[in-house]
């Protein structure tokens, strides 16, 4: 971590990521319901 904005950004990009996780994961589940 040579530059501060990666300390900072760090934490964000993995927030984004477990939130797109979550969210893909909910369409999938939506998706099982609708076609059962």
């Amino acid at each position: 971590l040579r530059y501060p904005q990666t300390a900072t950004s760090a934490p964000l990009l993995i927030a984004l990521g477990l939130v797109g996780l979550m969210f893909s994961l909910a369409i999938v589940l939506l998706q099982r319901r609708a076609f059962s």
